[in-house]
């Protein structure tokens, strides 16, 4: 049995392209929330045929409600035991997804044809935002920069993909960040397939006085059918969450989009640095103990090395802790 997955990509396509569209349409929204989640299970055979298929829609344009969250939970299965079920929970700046799907095998340990059918769940989620570049003390038409953040969290099952489209199982993100004067454009996409969770940045250049428009996109989605070999079911869990955020160049410039949601990204709390510190202290140690003072050991003849290639210790740190002005950069997750 063989499905294109071509509707499914098209579909998510067009959202894509809606939540991306321009000031320049004439029915151009400053905040958007859009969802589509579809659960279907169809079994072919035993008769009767068995269809059932049901997408929900949620869009708000405009509306405080993108700014709350909006829950939708939905299940679907066949006769034959075949399940759909997918999981949404966000709002502008935070999209979680889930889908799960699974189907009983068509046949016999000897080949003889005992039921035929798929089960397939998709989630397809977007926001669009207005931020207006103010604040600051600064004056219209002063440079300066917007660093936009997706922290995505989650996974997909394995096996991913069965030739012949047995088996698909999918995760992908994407954010965006647009000057809408000068059009200058930041964007990344993400794919659970071949990328790592964790925080990815991304810096535009702008001016006050400017608008930003923050575009963010979840799409998750699990199908499988009878004629599968490798697996009877596909998993892929998102509902950690696909967070955006906004940090500034200058402390005071605006965070907040016509939404009324701030993008401000979280600072870390107390603790965690006292923790970073800690165990910073802890590796430096470990280099007094390895390295011992230069009149004493020769480090060439030690036959080990914690560290070789960190000159000093201000290089060591900024490795350990990451230097962030850059563009388009990702810290992996720990856990």
């Amino acid at each position: 049995m063989h499905r294109s997955h071509a509707p499914r990509l098209a579909a998510a396509s067009a959202l894509i392209g809606a939540l991306a569209l321009g000031p320049t349409q004439p029915w151009a929204q400053n905040s958007s929330l859009m969802v589509t989640t579809t659960v279907t299970s169809v079994m072919t055979s035993p008769a009767p045929r068995e269809d059932h298929s049901r997408p929900t829609y949620l869009t708000l344009f405009d509306s405080p409600e993108a700014a709350k969250l909006q829950v939708m939970d939905d299940r679907i299965s066949t006769s034959n035991g075949g399940t759909a079920e997918v999981k949404f929970l966000g709002r502008i700046g935070l999209l979680k997804a889930y889908a799960a799907a699974s189907h009983p095998y068509c046949c016999t340990i000897g080949g003889e044809l005992v039921t035929s059918g798929f089960s397939n769940a998709t989630v397809d989620a977007g926001f669009t935002d207005t931020v207006a570049v103010t604040g600051g003390g600064l004056t219209d038409g002063t440079p300066v920069q917007y660093t936009v953040g997706l922290r995505i969290n989650g996974s997909i099952s394995s096996p991913s993909f069965e030739m012949g489209g047995h088996v698909g199982v999918h995760g992908v993100a994407e954010v965006r960040l647009e000057d809408k004067i000068t059009r200058e454009t930041v964007s990344l996409r993400w794919n659970a397939a071949s990328q790592a969770p964790g925080l990815y940045l991304l810096t535009l250049n702008t001016q006050v006085g400017h608008d930003l428009g923050i575009t963010g996109y979840l799409n998750v989605g699990a199908s499988v059918d009878s004629s599968a070999t490798t697996t009877r079911s596909g998993v892929a869990d998102f509902y950690h969450s696909a967070a955006y955020s906004l940090t500034p160049s200058v402390a005071g410039l605006n965070t907040i989009g016509a939404s009324g949601t701030n993008f401000l990204a979280p600072v870390p709390e107390p603790a965690s640095g006292a923790l970073m510190l800690l165990g910073l202290g802890g590796l430096i140690g470990i280099f007094r103990l390895g390295y011992g003072d230069a009149a004493d050991r020769d480090h060439t003849k030690t036959g080990w090395s914690l560290a070789p290639d960190f000159a000093t210790l201000k290089d060591f740190k900024s490795v350990l802790l990451g230097d962030l002005s850059g563009h388009d950069q990702v810290l992996p997750e720990l856990s």
